[in-house]
């Protein structure tokens, strides 16, 4: 992000139909042919759009709060009533002068199996999804979670409004139709001393008795701290940036709303796995994206391998595991004849995004698809790029 000025975080989706259980191919032409007409027929050429109705629209709201400064501001992007979606495209506005660099992100759905993914590009930070059994935006936490780190010299008092840029926004259906959208902004303001940066360990479940870490600033010895679907036992006061916590119950930490109260001051937060980054992509496009994975676990996958002059594929793996994965990469010709192999370890608690070419160098003509295995459950996203327009969106892998 700049450091002032206004950014626009632009969501990017295909337009493809959705088949319940079966994998999505992301056509990049379509996604941004699409997205471009739903800019001009509804967006910045018609500034009298008629209003949508209510009765159908989604209506999205952006919730307010106060972040001091250095902290994180944790966007919780969520609908006041559940509709079913399958894929969606949005921005979202807000003043680049209260926030540094950096992002982390997930997205949540009942059934766990939607993904995407938010880089960084020249115009803005850019954000795209996918959900193959439309079941994001059906329960009641947030369906996307952005955090933004508030700029360590950003003025106390300072507000920003954070929302939605509905002209350049689209949002399908189960079916694949487009619904209409209404939605209420968010303040930022600068200020408090109450923030919560991170819960670990977030992503896994936690067995009951078993210490929860809250990390952040502004904690009491008598701050209270609530759970969704579980009872605090304990509360432990390390420090003004830590508090420990044991439950009566075993618990997911994914998409769990947490409430830390000072009595003064209260944060909601919902935690989620924030793997440690191995290494670095050689493509421009993929150094610093941040893949949103679902929660299903692969121990054996494939991916086409789809490249150009400006086209490429990216593979993102996480171990959500303790235990370190050894992952084998097989690039496959169209007979299935194997014309390469490379294996190698991925450590506990992380992850890595490459291009397929860091991997395995230039495919050959022949090359097809690349089979993934490892020897314990990880976490697959495959993510199809478009250097010449900075384009970058999810794609399920296949199961063999």
């Amino acid at each position: 992000m700049g450091d002032s000025g206004k950014q626009s975080l632009k969501m990017s989706t295909s337009i493809t139909r959705l088949r319940p259980g079966t994998a999505q191919l992301l056509l990049l032409a379509v996604t941004f042919f699409s997205l471009s007409a739903v800019a001009v027929d509804g967006g910045r050429d018609n500034q009298r759009t008629p209003k949508p109705s209510t009765a159908t629209a989604l209506e999205f709201k952006i919730a307010d709060a106060s972040v001091p400064p250095g902290g994180i501001y944790q966007l919780q992007l969520r609908l006041t009533e559940p509709k079913p979606m399958g894929m969606g495209s949005s921005g979202f506005t807000f003043s680049a002068s209260a926030f540094s660099d950096g992002v982390g992100a997930s997205i949540n759905s009942p059934s766990g199996q939607a993904a995407g993914v938010v880089f960084s590009t020249a115009s803005g930070l850019k954000v795209a999804f996918i959900s193959p059994d439309a079941t994001l935006g059906t329960a009641e936490y947030p369906i996307l979670t952005l955090a933004l780190p508030v700029r360590a010299d950003a003025p106390p008092g300072l507000q920003t409004s954070v929302g939605l840029d509905l002209a350049n926004s689209i949002f399908l259906g189960a079916a694949g139709q487009p619904l209409t959208a209404i939605a209420k902004p968010g303040t930022l303001t600068v200020g408090g001393t109450l923030n919560v940066s991170n819960i670990l360990p977030g992503g896994s479940t936690v067995p009951a008795g078993s210490p929860i870490s809250i990390l952040g600033t502004g904690f009491t010895p008598s701050t209270v701290v609530q759970v969704e679907g579980a009872n605090v036992v304990t509360t432990q006061f390390i420090s003004t940036g830590e508090l420990d916590i044991t439950l009566n119950n075993a618990i997911l930490l994914d998409a769990v709303r947490v409430r830390v109260n000072t009595g003064t001051e209260m944060v909601t937060f919902y935690p989620y796995l924030r793997a440690a980054e191995v290494g670095q992509s050689g493509t421009a496009l993929l150094v610093g994206a941040d893949p949103m994975f679902s929660r299903v676990t692969y121990t054996g996958a494939s991916l086409p391998w789809l490249s150009g002059a400006t086209i490429f594929t990216g593979l993102s793996l996480q171990n959500p595991g303790s235990n370190p994965a050894e992952v084998t990469l097989q690039l496959l010709s169209s007979t299935n004849n194997v014309l390469q192999t490379l294996s190698f370890p991925l450590p506990g608690k992380s992850k890595m995004t490459r291009d397929l070419v860091d991997f395995l160098g230039q495919p050959p003509g022949s090359g097809s698809k690349v089979v993934i295995r490892s020897t314990q459950p990880i976490q697959l996203l495959g993510l199809q790029g478009d250097t010449s327009n900075s384009t970058l969106v999810p794609r399920i892998v296949s199961v063999p």
